[in-house]
């Protein structure tokens, strides 16, 4: 299914972002990967972003087990990334992101379990969505929106 402009470009901000996160903090040992595999239990899905522990270098070989954080862009794919949402808590990804423009929030999902998140926390367009992780990541979808 081709990306809509909308899709693309909030990713490329994202992962824009994110990487000054990263690069202007003590999280070293973690890189953003975007539309790339992860090896899960019983998937291998392909997150539009992921905060990754490690170095890239470790993965030259095998896929990454699991993220620190998820984010999907849901333009139009929100039933399909509300199911993930199961498959990334199964696999401890300690966050999870749900972009939702058409919608003007972030879903933002922590305290994984085999039964799913325990905690979940709609953000409105107009506030920051900020990691419980990576605290200095900040994200306000109005910046974005027309």
């Amino acid at each position: 299914m081709s990306k809509s402009p909308l899709h693309s470009g909030l990713i490329r901000i994202f992962l824009r972002t994110i990487q000054a996160v990263l690069d202007g903090s003590d999280y070293g040992d973690h890189f953003v990967s975007s539309e790339q595999p992860l090896r899960l239990s019983d998937s291998c899905p392909e997150p539009d972003l992921a905060i990754i522990c490690g170095r890239e270098e470790d993965f030259l070989f095998r896929h990454p087990e699991s993220a620190r954080l998820v984010i999907e862009v849901c333009l139009p794919t929100e039933a399909l990334d509300r199911e993930k949402a199961r498959i990334y808590s199964e696999a401890a990804v300690e966050e999870y992101w749900l972009v939702l423009p058409e919608k003007n929030r972030i879903e933002r999902f922590s305290a994984p379990g085999p039964g799913g998140y325990g905690e979940h926390t709609v953000i409105p367009a107009t506030d920051s969505c900020t990691s419980l992780i990576f605290p200095d990541l900040q994200i306000r979808l109005a910046d974005w929106l027309i």
